[in-house]
Protein backbone atom coordinates (compact mmCIF):
# COMPACT_ATOMS: atom_id res chain seq x y z
CA UNK A 1 0.00 0.00 0.00
CA UNK A 2 1.22 3.54 -1.21
CA UNK A 3 -0.01 5.90 1.66
CA UNK A 4 0.73 9.86 1.47
CA UNK A 5 0.97 11.70 4.44
CA UNK A 6 0.19 15.84 3.26
CA UNK A 7 1.14 18.51 6.02
CA UNK A 8 2.11 22.09 5.96
CA UNK A 9 5.17 22.68 6.41
CA UNK A 10 5.52 23.77 10.61
CA UNK A 11 7.80 21.96 12.49
CA UNK A 12 5.32 21.15 14.90
CA UNK A 13 3.11 19.76 12.26
CA UNK A 14 5.53 17.28 10.61
CA UNK A 15 6.05 15.86 14.31
CA UNK A 16 2.73 15.11 14.86
CA UNK A 17 2.55 12.85 12.40
CA UNK A 18 5.88 11.11 12.18
CA UNK A 19 4.75 8.19 15.02
CA UNK A 20 2.18 7.47 12.76
CA UNK A 21 4.10 7.27 9.23
CA UNK A 22 6.66 5.11 11.17
CA UNK A 23 4.11 2.44 12.34
CA UNK A 24 3.01 2.41 8.54
CA UNK A 25 6.87 2.13 7.38
CA UNK A 26 7.51 -0.59 10.17
CA UNK A 27 4.39 -2.45 8.71
CA UNK A 28 5.69 -2.48 4.66
CA UNK A 29 4.18 0.16 3.43
CA UNK A 30 5.55 2.35 0.93
CA UNK A 31 4.91 6.24 2.47
CA UNK A 32 6.48 9.56 1.81
CA UNK A 33 5.53 12.90 3.61
CA UNK A 34 4.21 15.92 0.94
CA UNK A 35 4.75 19.07 2.68
CA UNK A 36 6.85 22.44 1.15
CA UNK A 37 10.74 21.85 -0.37
CA UNK A 38 11.78 24.29 2.41
CA UNK A 39 11.20 21.22 5.02
CA UNK A 40 13.59 19.12 3.28
CA UNK A 41 16.44 19.21 6.42
CA UNK A 42 13.61 18.85 8.68
CA UNK A 43 12.12 15.87 6.68
CA UNK A 44 15.54 13.85 5.86
CA UNK A 45 16.33 14.43 10.22
CA UNK A 46 13.10 12.06 10.90
CA UNK A 47 14.65 9.62 8.06
CA UNK A 48 11.16 10.07 5.97
CA UNK A 49 10.76 9.62 2.21
CA UNK A 50 9.74 13.94 1.24
CA UNK A 51 7.74 14.60 -1.38
CA UNK A 52 8.00 18.53 -2.17
CA UNK A 53 4.90 20.04 -2.29
CA UNK A 54 2.74 22.90 -1.54
CA UNK A 55 3.78 26.39 -0.09
CA UNK A 56 6.33 27.36 2.41
CA UNK A 57 3.48 28.10 5.29
CA UNK A 58 5.96 29.82 7.52
CA UNK A 59 7.21 32.12 4.37
CA UNK A 60 3.34 33.04 3.94
CA UNK A 61 3.14 33.77 7.61
CA UNK A 62 6.08 35.97 7.91
CA UNK A 63 5.36 38.00 4.80
CA UNK A 64 1.32 38.39 5.63
CA UNK A 65 2.28 39.83 9.09
CA UNK A 66 4.90 42.17 7.32
CA UNK A 67 2.62 43.28 4.44
CA UNK A 68 -0.57 43.84 7.31
CA UNK A 69 1.06 44.95 10.63
CA UNK A 70 -0.91 42.96 12.44
CA UNK A 71 0.36 40.52 14.95
CA UNK A 72 0.91 36.57 14.69
CA UNK A 73 -1.91 35.98 18.03
CA UNK A 74 -4.51 38.19 15.88
CA UNK A 75 -3.70 36.68 12.05
CA UNK A 76 -3.63 32.74 13.96
CA UNK A 77 -6.83 33.14 16.62
CA UNK A 78 -8.63 29.94 16.47
CA UNK A 79 -11.93 31.08 14.37
CA UNK A 80 -9.27 32.41 11.80
CA UNK A 81 -7.10 29.21 11.54
CA UNK A 82 -8.89 27.48 8.90
CA UNK A 83 -9.51 30.55 6.86
CA UNK A 84 -5.72 30.71 6.48
CA UNK A 85 -4.83 26.81 5.96
CA UNK A 86 -7.47 27.18 3.13
CA UNK A 87 -6.82 28.77 0.35
CA UNK A 88 -3.72 28.68 -1.57
CA UNK A 89 -2.02 26.97 0.50
CA UNK A 90 -4.75 24.20 0.10
CA UNK A 91 -4.58 24.41 -3.62
CA UNK A 92 -0.71 24.38 -3.87
CA UNK A 93 -0.70 20.95 -2.32
CA UNK A 94 -3.73 19.62 -3.87
CA UNK A 95 -2.04 20.60 -7.44
CA UNK A 96 1.54 19.61 -6.25
CA UNK A 97 0.15 16.02 -5.07
CA UNK A 98 -1.97 15.38 -8.10
CA UNK A 99 0.41 16.43 -10.64
CA UNK A 100 3.37 14.37 -8.46
CA UNK A 101 2.81 10.86 -10.26
CA UNK A 102 3.22 9.40 -6.78
CA UNK A 103 -0.11 7.59 -7.06
CA UNK A 104 -1.11 7.05 -3.52
CA UNK A 105 -3.63 4.84 -2.93
CA UNK A 106 -4.88 6.67 0.48
CA UNK A 107 -3.55 10.24 1.85
CA UNK A 108 -3.57 10.44 5.06
CA UNK A 109 -4.02 14.45 6.09
CA UNK A 110 -3.04 16.74 8.97
CA UNK A 111 -6.25 18.32 10.10
CA UNK A 112 -4.69 21.72 9.42
CA UNK A 113 -3.76 20.72 5.72
CA UNK A 114 -6.74 20.44 3.50
CA UNK A 115 -5.51 19.87 -0.34
CA UNK A 116 -4.90 16.20 -0.01
CA UNK A 117 -8.60 16.19 0.74
CA UNK A 118 -9.02 18.10 -2.71
CA UNK A 119 -5.92 15.83 -4.19
CA UNK A 120 -7.53 12.39 -3.02
CA UNK A 121 -11.08 13.03 -4.51
CA UNK A 122 -9.85 13.98 -8.02
CA UNK A 123 -7.06 10.84 -7.37
CA UNK A 124 -10.20 8.59 -6.60
CA UNK A 125 -8.76 7.64 -3.50
CA UNK A 126 -10.23 7.84 -0.12
CA UNK A 127 -8.58 10.06 2.71
CA UNK A 128 -8.01 10.12 6.45
CA UNK A 129 -7.02 12.70 8.74
CA UNK A 130 -4.42 12.71 11.86
CA UNK A 131 -5.63 15.07 14.67
CA UNK A 132 -2.35 17.57 15.09
CA UNK A 133 -4.19 20.06 17.20
CA UNK A 134 -6.66 20.23 19.94
CA UNK A 135 -10.45 21.27 19.35
CA UNK A 136 -10.76 19.95 15.96
CA UNK A 137 -14.50 19.78 16.76
CA UNK A 138 -14.16 23.46 17.26
CA UNK A 139 -12.05 25.18 14.44
CA UNK A 140 -13.34 22.61 11.44
CA UNK A 141 -16.55 21.33 12.21
CA UNK A 142 -18.60 20.63 8.49
CA UNK A 143 -20.12 23.42 8.97
CA UNK A 144 -17.51 26.05 8.96
CA UNK A 145 -15.15 24.00 6.30
CA UNK A 146 -18.28 23.57 3.56
CA UNK A 147 -18.22 27.39 1.95
CA UNK A 148 -14.51 27.81 2.85
CA UNK A 149 -13.71 24.53 0.80
CA UNK A 150 -16.38 25.07 -1.72
CA UNK A 151 -14.83 27.43 -4.66
CA UNK A 152 -11.69 24.95 -4.30
CA UNK A 153 -13.92 22.05 -4.65
CA UNK A 154 -15.28 23.95 -7.80
CA UNK A 155 -11.80 24.68 -9.35
CA UNK A 156 -11.25 21.05 -9.00
CA UNK A 157 -14.32 19.94 -10.22
CA UNK A 158 -15.43 18.29 -7.68
CA UNK A 159 -19.04 17.50 -6.68
CA UNK A 160 -20.61 20.01 -4.33
CA UNK A 161 -20.45 19.16 -0.76
CA UNK A 162 -23.20 21.78 0.98
CA UNK A 163 -23.10 19.92 4.30
CA UNK A 164 -19.05 19.64 4.46
CA UNK A 165 -18.88 15.95 4.87
CA UNK A 166 -16.38 15.36 2.08
CA UNK A 167 -13.14 16.18 4.66
CA UNK A 168 -14.47 13.66 7.35
CA UNK A 169 -16.04 11.48 4.54
CA UNK A 170 -14.07 8.23 5.92
CA UNK A 171 -11.35 8.44 8.83
CA UNK A 172 -10.16 10.53 11.55
CA UNK A 173 -7.62 9.69 13.95
CA UNK A 174 -8.34 10.91 17.31
CA UNK A 175 -4.15 10.74 19.53
CA UNK A 176 -5.32 11.62 23.05
CA UNK A 177 -7.72 9.41 25.20
CA UNK A 178 -11.90 11.18 25.25
CA UNK A 179 -11.17 11.40 28.48
CA UNK A 180 -8.96 14.34 27.94
CA UNK A 181 -11.26 16.14 25.41
CA UNK A 182 -14.81 14.05 25.36
CA UNK A 183 -15.79 16.55 22.54
CA UNK A 184 -13.11 15.08 19.80
CA UNK A 185 -15.46 11.95 19.32
CA UNK A 186 -18.12 14.32 18.43
CA UNK A 187 -15.48 14.83 14.73
CA UNK A 188 -17.05 12.54 11.93
CA UNK A 189 -15.83 8.81 11.66
CA UNK A 190 -13.59 9.30 14.31
CA UNK A 191 -11.60 6.67 16.19
CA UNK A 192 -8.67 6.57 18.91
CA UNK A 193 -5.37 5.56 18.99
CA UNK A 194 -2.32 5.14 21.14
CA UNK A 195 0.06 8.00 20.83
CA UNK A 196 3.99 6.97 20.76
CA UNK A 197 5.95 10.42 21.13
CA UNK A 198 8.23 10.77 18.37
CA UNK A 199 12.35 11.35 17.69
CA UNK A 200 14.94 12.29 15.11
CA UNK A 201 17.78 10.19 14.08
CA UNK A 202 20.36 10.49 17.52
CA UNK A 203 18.23 12.21 19.76
CA UNK A 204 19.93 12.33 23.26
CA UNK A 205 19.93 15.01 25.80
CA UNK A 206 22.76 17.95 26.36
CA UNK A 207 25.13 16.06 28.29
CA UNK A 208 24.99 19.58 30.65
CA UNK A 209 22.00 18.17 31.92
CA UNK A 210 23.71 14.51 33.29
CA UNK A 211 25.40 15.97 35.83
CA UNK A 212 22.58 18.05 37.80
CA UNK A 213 21.59 17.06 40.61
CA UNK A 214 18.29 14.69 41.27
CA UNK A 215 17.05 15.63 45.03
CA UNK A 216 14.82 18.53 43.59
CA UNK A 217 12.21 18.57 41.16
CA UNK A 218 12.98 19.19 37.53
CA UNK A 219 10.70 21.65 35.51
CA UNK A 220 11.23 21.89 31.76
CA UNK A 221 9.82 24.88 29.91
CA UNK A 222 9.41 25.76 26.30
CA UNK A 223 7.23 28.13 24.36
CA UNK A 224 7.33 25.92 21.15
CA UNK A 225 8.62 26.53 17.70
CA UNK A 226 6.55 29.36 16.53
CA UNK A 227 7.00 31.59 19.85
CA UNK A 228 9.81 33.79 17.80
CA UNK A 229 6.66 34.45 15.90
CA UNK A 230 4.79 36.36 18.96
CA UNK A 231 5.72 39.86 19.68
CA UNK A 232 5.97 39.15 23.40
CA UNK A 233 7.52 35.68 23.50
CA UNK A 234 10.70 36.73 24.52
CA UNK A 235 9.04 38.81 27.52
CA UNK A 236 6.91 35.71 28.49
CA UNK A 237 10.24 33.32 28.53
CA UNK A 238 12.16 36.34 31.10
CA UNK A 239 8.93 36.14 33.23
CA UNK A 240 9.81 32.10 33.07
CA UNK A 241 12.85 32.24 34.18
CA UNK A 242 12.81 34.32 36.96
CA UNK A 243 9.99 32.69 38.41
CA UNK A 244 11.80 28.95 38.32
CA UNK A 245 14.92 30.97 40.06
CA UNK A 246 13.22 31.16 42.29
CA UNK A 247 12.01 27.75 42.90
CA UNK A 248 14.25 24.98 44.71
CA UNK A 249 14.06 23.02 41.64
CA UNK A 250 16.16 22.34 38.26
CA UNK A 251 15.03 23.77 35.45
CA UNK A 252 15.91 23.17 31.58
CA UNK A 253 14.53 26.56 29.53
CA UNK A 254 14.60 25.59 26.02
CA UNK A 255 14.36 29.10 24.60
CA UNK A 256 14.28 28.64 20.65
CA UNK A 257 16.71 29.56 17.76
CA UNK A 258 17.90 32.74 17.93
CA UNK A 259 17.07 34.16 21.39
CA UNK A 260 20.26 35.78 22.74
CA UNK A 261 21.25 33.69 26.02
CA UNK A 262 22.93 36.22 27.64
CA UNK A 263 19.36 38.58 27.46
CA UNK A 264 18.58 35.93 30.78
CA UNK A 265 21.45 37.45 32.86
CA UNK A 266 23.46 35.71 35.67
CA UNK A 267 21.44 32.33 36.06
CA UNK A 268 21.88 29.62 39.41
CA UNK A 269 23.75 26.97 38.43
CA UNK A 270 20.46 24.60 38.65
CA UNK A 271 19.03 26.53 35.79
CA UNK A 272 20.36 25.54 32.07
CA UNK A 273 19.21 27.41 28.92
CA UNK A 274 19.43 25.37 26.12
CA UNK A 275 18.60 26.43 22.01
CA UNK A 276 16.62 22.90 21.99
CA UNK A 277 16.36 19.64 23.41
CA UNK A 278 14.37 16.55 22.84
CA UNK A 279 11.18 17.22 24.21
CA UNK A 280 9.59 13.38 24.58
CA UNK A 281 13.36 12.71 26.34
CA UNK A 282 13.46 15.50 28.63
CA UNK A 283 10.09 14.51 29.95
CA UNK A 284 10.94 11.56 30.95
CA UNK A 285 12.78 12.94 33.69
CA UNK A 286 10.81 15.91 34.65
CA UNK A 287 8.48 16.47 37.35
CA UNK A 288 6.60 19.61 35.68
CA UNK A 289 6.45 21.27 32.19
CA UNK A 290 5.98 24.44 31.75
CA UNK A 291 4.38 25.17 27.98
CA UNK A 292 2.38 27.15 25.45
CA UNK A 293 0.07 24.10 25.06
CA UNK A 294 0.36 23.41 21.95
CA UNK A 295 -1.13 20.06 21.29
CA UNK A 296 2.30 18.36 20.68
CA UNK A 297 3.65 19.69 24.02
CA UNK A 298 0.15 18.44 25.64
CA UNK A 299 -0.34 15.17 24.33
CA UNK A 300 3.65 14.23 24.71
CA UNK A 301 3.55 15.24 28.38
CA UNK A 302 0.47 13.38 28.76
CA UNK A 303 2.41 10.38 27.74
CA UNK A 304 5.24 10.75 30.42
CA UNK A 305 2.43 11.84 33.19
CA UNK A 306 3.74 15.14 33.76
CA UNK A 307 1.62 17.66 34.85
CA UNK A 308 1.71 21.37 33.14
CA UNK A 309 1.83 24.78 33.39
CA UNK A 310 0.18 26.20 30.38
CA UNK A 311 0.69 29.83 29.34
CA UNK A 312 -0.85 29.56 25.66
CA UNK A 313 -0.05 32.62 23.14
CA UNK A 314 -2.10 31.57 20.20
CA UNK A 315 -4.51 29.39 17.82
CA UNK A 316 -6.33 26.59 19.55
CA UNK A 317 -3.54 27.17 22.51
CA UNK A 318 -5.92 28.67 24.94
CA UNK A 319 -8.72 25.82 24.04
CA UNK A 320 -5.74 23.13 25.00
CA UNK A 321 -5.53 24.99 27.94
CA UNK A 322 -8.67 25.35 29.32
CA UNK A 323 -8.77 21.32 28.46
CA UNK A 324 -5.88 20.67 30.63
CA UNK A 325 -7.20 22.80 33.32
CA UNK A 326 -10.76 21.15 33.19
CA UNK A 327 -9.10 17.75 33.00
CA UNK A 328 -7.24 18.43 36.55
CA UNK A 329 -3.51 17.93 35.00
CA UNK A 330 -2.33 21.36 34.95
CA UNK A 331 -2.93 25.09 35.86
CA UNK A 332 -3.74 27.41 32.63
CA UNK A 333 -2.25 31.56 33.03
CA UNK A 334 -3.67 34.69 31.22
CA UNK A 335 -0.59 35.23 28.67
CA UNK A 336 -1.58 38.89 27.99
CA UNK A 337 -1.62 39.62 31.98
CA UNK A 338 1.45 37.00 33.53
CA UNK A 339 3.94 37.75 35.63
CA UNK A 340 6.67 35.92 37.13
CA UNK A 341 4.65 36.15 40.46
CA UNK A 342 2.13 34.18 38.77
CA UNK A 343 4.51 31.53 36.87
CA UNK A 344 6.14 30.54 40.46
CA UNK A 345 2.84 30.33 42.11
CA UNK A 346 1.16 28.14 39.05
CA UNK A 347 4.41 26.07 39.45
CA UNK A 348 4.37 25.76 43.39
CA UNK A 349 0.57 24.63 43.36
CA UNK A 350 1.18 21.91 40.67
CA UNK A 351 4.25 20.68 42.34
CA UNK A 352 3.08 20.37 45.56
CA UNK A 353 -0.55 19.15 44.65
CA UNK A 354 -0.66 15.59 44.21
CA UNK A 355 -3.66 15.66 42.33
CA UNK A 356 -1.89 17.22 39.28
CA UNK A 357 0.68 14.62 39.09
CA UNK A 358 -2.24 11.55 39.34
CA UNK A 359 -4.42 13.05 36.80
CA UNK A 360 -1.58 12.89 34.45
CA UNK A 361 -0.99 9.37 35.16
CA UNK A 362 -4.81 8.91 34.54
CA UNK A 363 -4.66 10.07 31.40
CA UNK A 364 -1.65 8.51 30.62
CA UNK A 365 -3.06 5.19 31.81
CA UNK A 366 -6.11 6.10 29.31
CA UNK A 367 -3.23 6.37 26.28
CA UNK A 368 -1.77 3.51 27.01
CA UNK A 369 -4.88 1.31 26.98
CA UNK A 370 -5.64 3.28 23.36
CA UNK A 371 -5.56 0.54 20.07
CA UNK A 372 -1.90 0.90 18.61
CA UNK A 373 -0.82 3.17 15.51
CA UNK A 374 -0.71 -0.31 13.75
CA UNK A 375 -4.50 -0.53 14.46
CA UNK A 376 -4.43 3.23 12.93
CA UNK A 377 -2.46 1.81 9.74
CA UNK A 378 -4.32 -1.69 9.28
CA UNK A 379 -7.90 0.30 9.06
CA UNK A 380 -6.33 2.75 6.42
CA UNK A 381 -6.07 -0.57 4.79
CA UNK A 382 -9.16 -2.19 5.11
CA UNK A 383 -10.24 1.40 3.55
CA UNK A 384 -8.29 0.69 0.54
CA UNK A 385 -9.67 -2.69 0.28
CA UNK A 386 -13.14 -1.21 0.52
CA UNK A 387 -13.09 0.74 -2.58
CA UNK A 388 -14.00 3.72 -1.00
CA UNK A 389 -12.93 7.16 -2.46
CA UNK A 390 -13.72 5.53 -6.34
CA UNK A 391 -17.20 7.44 -6.45
CA UNK A 392 -16.19 10.67 -4.31
CA UNK A 393 -14.28 12.63 -7.09
CA UNK A 394 -13.60 11.53 -10.84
Amino acid sequence: MRILFTVANSPSHIRALVPAIRAAEAAGHTVAIATAATSAEDIAAYGIEHLPAGLDILELVARTLEESGTTFAHLTAMERTVDFFIGPPAEAMAEDVIDSGWNPDVIVRSTLEFGGVLAAEVLGVPHASVAIGGAVNVISPPSTLAPLMAPLRASFGLPPDPAGEASFRHLHACLMPETYDPAEAAVPHSRFYRHENPGRRGDALPPVLAGLPTDKPWVFASLGTLAAFASDGISLLKSVVTAVTQLDCVAVISTGRGVAHQEFGSLPSTVVLVESVPQPLLLECCDLFITHAGHNSVREAMRAGVPLVCTPLFSEQPYNARRCAEAGVGEQLRTETMTADDVLAACREVLDDPRYRNNARRIRRDMLALPTLETFVADLQSLVRSGSGRSNGH
